[in-house]
């Protein structure tokens, strides 16, 4: 597995409607700064905006093109983003007066209140409403309340844009609309959560554990391995096909595993597993298994409502 495995086969970011954001404030620093060059909150502004971006697009490439897809990782993108923006218009904005101050309380309700809708903006109209924004940034006369509006509108746009995110690439779609919004994430981690324990208490503190979950990786078939917790990565990993192959039996015989930790949808897909192993001259034991509940989440292609977890012990005699 490389860090290519994790991202799609095309630049799906490139139609991200989200990353329309970091991009218009780019456009707002460096208009703001052009506009005025001896400002030093433009020129530190500029300087956030224009170095964050240019890092991301040089960094996705190196980790395999996920930077820029993975919501978890492209939203490093958004505090330079929003510091940069605060600091442009914190330096046309000016709350001396009762009217701005009351108007500056009702704009911060109007963002928030923002935060927590979950808008189906199309990318087509990302673009011109993207621009839009950036236009109506050049509006508004400096310490007046018209630069309290426009500041106001303005980051209502980017909330919008932003929450707008579908379902696009193959790692950790969380929408950012979650954020304010009930969601599986939670029940999850909780699922979990309580899965791993009873593999602790069924398993020994000697015991040398390997996983297998039920889902194609590379096809964005992600949603159990969640459950599978940190001891998927590394040589814990037993292998992402449905049966045993030659990564696995090299697996097996540098790690001599004592137990595998089989993850999947149905007993059928453990059950295909296990004979794999058989017949591959690794006997198993009858398995153990735990059925749970999974929340199914509208933003996976494979969606899921429980799952089984099973283990099995070696019984050859390598096995520990």
């Amino acid at each position: 597995m490389n860090l290519s495995d994790f991202a799609s086969s095309d630049l799906v970011w490139l139609r991200d409607i989200s990353l329309l954001v970091p991009f218009a404030v780019l456009l707002i620093t460096i208009t703001a700064w052009w506009r005025d060059k001896s400002s030093a909150p433009y020129r530190l502004a500029l300087v956030l905006s224009s170095v964050s971006v240019t890092f991301m697009l040089v960094f996705s490439p190196l980790m395999g093109g996920i930077a820029l897809e993975a919501p978890m990782y492209q939203s490093m993108l958004w505090p330079p983003a929003m510091i940069a923006f605060a600091l442009v218009f914190a330096e046309r904005i000016s709350l001396d007066s009762p009217r701005t101050k009351a108007m500056a309380l009702a704009g911060i309700a109007v963002i928030l209140a923002t935060g927590f809708t979950q808008p189906t903006l199309a990318f087509a109209i990302g673009i011109p409403i993207a621009i839009g924004a950036v236009a109506l940034s050049l509006m508004g006369i400096n310490k007046s309340v018209s630069s309290v509006i426009v500041f106001v509108v303005v980051a209502s746009t980017f909330q919008l844009l932003q929450n707008s995110r579908t379902d696009l690439g193959l790692y950790y779609l969380s929408p950012y609309a979650w954020a304010f919004a009930p969601n599986p994430i939670e029940e999850k981690i909780t699922t979990a959560i309580d899965v791993q324990q009873w593999l602790l208490e069924n398993t020994t503190n000697q015991d040398q554990i390997l996983t297998w979950v039920d889902g194609s990786w590379t096809q964005g078939d992600r949603e159990l391995y969640a459950v599978a917790a940190m001891q998927l990565w590394g040589e814990n990993r037993f292998t992402l096909e449905p049966t045993v192959d030659d990564y696995a039996r090299a697996i097996l015989e540098r790690t001599n595993p004592s137990v595998i930790a089989l993850y999947g949808r149905s007993q059928r897909a453990i059950d295909t597993m296990l004979a794999s192993l058989n017949a591959n001259n690794t006997p198993t034991s009858a398995p153990q298994c735990l059925e749970f509940d999974w929340p199914q989440a509208s933003n996976s292609n494979f969606p899921a409502d429980s799952g089984i977890v099973c283990l099995t012990r070696l019984t050859s005699q390598q096995a520990r």
